[in-house]
């Protein structure tokens, strides 16, 4: 099998200049299999281990710097996989598949092995170590920096809410950052059925767990999905792919799914839990607080049912603030996967994306077989897409009247273009906002030295002013 299904990104902070990311594959090729009697995952290859692989991005393409396999919490010589884990309830059953014939048998069991998981997301917390998420518990991982050993786990009712495991099915914890101080925020993928699925399959309300892994305490916090009015979308499918911290309180997050019409989009979503109300039950309820509305208590995600705002105001819960960035990445052709399910900031002027691919496949009618996607689809991707550095986000479109600008490299030699009429400062800079190299545009050119430019992303900022316009550029050694 070639190295696949990445459904997780994270920068190495060794590397300055941006290049150098972790990515986290999840369970193996395996594939929903589903009857009247029998709700069942197909796997291929039962005893795959998930890989963490260390990537840099030169020039067009990824190469591979390292592959390491993950060591269980139970044995340095056990290595994880995607099979179901006896440390979660389990709402699926294992089974063996056949790619050379094309079968399933359903009395081709597997039993759930404490080292099961299917990981989605990763981040580096500030010892060094890697933090995982799990969307079938949904658990929270420690990982080992050096040794690649899981350190600590917390599961709900093992150190978390045991309200988490209300989670829809295969919707856990898709989604994860870690804060500069090393504090874990995560999101589960869309609303929990809490208490059920029937009773809140449509919930805008969509919970963000707060966990400091040093003291082990949580906050919660509620997320309201945007269903764009006339837009024609669904909350229940409305699906979190992935999320990366601003700040202590600020994130962004990919909020992506497919509409009423049948068109699928990608948001790009900011949102700032400071002023949010924290929902945590520390009484540890299955199904967490509930909160009166109309002298009927429910849950938040019963609460979420109702579209509109101010039935929040009568539950006392304020939800977190959220502000769509860029709207409809598959409409603006930036993006081509439906599958957003890596991301990452480049200090403040840009953020990398990354598609996971299922290895190549897909489900198609619940048959446990896997179809071969569409050669778009296959292809594992990165995508760089800039905003205003030191400004804060800015992924508004352009409009028409804005200059275009270009650059080219010839040897040594970094060529910008723009239709300009008049002279203006260039600058190329690093992510951190130091000036590399610098010039004039005259006559709607300019010549940049990159004898002293390093390789990895940079910004090239043009202009002053409401005439100001940057580009991202990769400079490859």
């Amino acid at each position: 099998m070639r190295l696949s299904g990445f459904g997780a990104l994270t920068r190495d902070p060794s590397d300055s200049s941006g290049s150098t990311f972790w990515v986290l594959d999840d369970r193996g090729l395996s594939t929903a299999y589903e009857t009247t009697t029998l709700k069942a995952r197909v796997f291929a290859f039962p005893a795959y281990h998930q890989k963490l692989v260390k990537l840099r991005v030169q020039g067009d393409s990824l190469a591979v710097l390292g592959i390491d396999s993950i060591a269980t919490l139970e044995s340095d010589t056990v290595f994880t996989t995607g099979l179901t884990s006896t440390k979660a309830p389990a709402d699926e059953t294992a089974l063996k598949g056949s790619l050379a014939s094309a079968v399933v048998t359903e009395s081709a069991t597997i039993a759930p092995v404490s080292g099961g998981y299917d990981f989605e997301a990763l981040r580096i917390l500030p010892n060094g170590n890697f933090m995982a998420s799990d969307e079938l518990g949904p658990a929270l991982v420690e990982i080992d920096g050096k040794t690649k050993r899981i350190l600590r786990e917390w599961w709900p009712g093992k150190g978390l809410s045991p309200m988490f495991s209300n989670r829809r099915d295969n919707r856990g914890f898709e989604a994860m950052a870690v804060t500069p101080s090393g504090v874990v925020v995560a999101m589960l993928q869309s609303a929990a059925d809490n208490p059920s699925k029937s009773d809140t399959k449509e919930s805008r309300a969509i919970r963000i767990l707060r966990f400091d892994p040093k003291t082990e305490t949580s906050k919660e916090f509620v997320y309201l999905s945007d269903l764009k009015g006339s837009a024609g979308r669904k909350a229940s499918e409305v699906k979190i792919g992935d999320l990366v911290a601003r700040s202590e309180t600020r994130f962004l997050a990919l909020e992506h799914g497919e509409d009423g019409r049948g068109k699928y989009w990608i948001d790009l979503v900011e949102f700032d839990l400071s002023a949010a109300t924290d929902i945590f039950d520390p009484l540890a309820r299955n199904k967490g607080k509930t909160f009166p509305v109309d002298n009927i208590w429910k849950t938040p995600e019963e609460i979420g049912m109702d579209t509109t705002n101010a039935v929040w105001d009568k539950a006392g819960i304020v939800p977190v603030s959220r502000t769509t960035i860029m709207e409809d990445l598959l409409g603006g052709g930036v993006w081509t996967s439906r599958k957003p399910e890596g991301m990452e900031l480049l200090g403040d002027t840009a953020v990398v994306l990354m598609n996971d691919n299922d290895y190549g496949a897909q489900d198609k009618n619940a048959d446990g077989i896997p179809h071969i996607l569409p050669d778009a689809e296959r292809a594992i991707a990165m995508t760089y897409l800039r905003f205003k550095p030191g400004t804060g986000i800015d992924f508004k479109r352009k409009a028409a009247r804005e200059v275009t600008l270009r650059a080219f490299r010839a040897g040594g030699i970094l060529h910008v273009e723009s239709g300009a009429a008049m002279d203006e400062p260039v600058r190329l800079t690093d992510l951190d906002g130091r000036v590399r190299s610098s010039g004039i545009l005259h006559q709607g050119t300019c010549a940049l030295s990159l004898a002293a430019v390093g390789g990895g992303a940079h910004v090239l900022d043009v202009g002053t002013g409401t005439r100001r316009r940057q580009i991202l550029v990769q400079v490859v050694r």
